[in-house]
């Protein structure tokens, strides 16, 4: 699978063609599979407007975001 990541910290993200665009916006909206942003721990935090939150992967394969 080949990546693209940069030193800003950004998530790689899976080459699996054309990334869907953001409705009318004509934006391309960064696309990465959850296994290569939640890695082996299954769970990822998130720091937003100084506000943490975690992205977990549950038993029955959903995903959850929690403050």
């Amino acid at each position: 699978m080949a990546t693209d990541s940069d030193n800003a910290g950004r998530v790689p993200v899976a080459d699996r063609g054309p990334s869907p665009h953001a409705g009318g916006s004509g934006q391309t909206i960064p696309t990465t599979r959850s296994d290569v942003l939640l890695g082996p721990a299954r769970q990822l935090r998130i720091e937003h407007d100084g506000e943490w939150y975690v992205l977990r992967q549950t038993s029955r394969n959903k995903l959850i975001l929690t403050k």
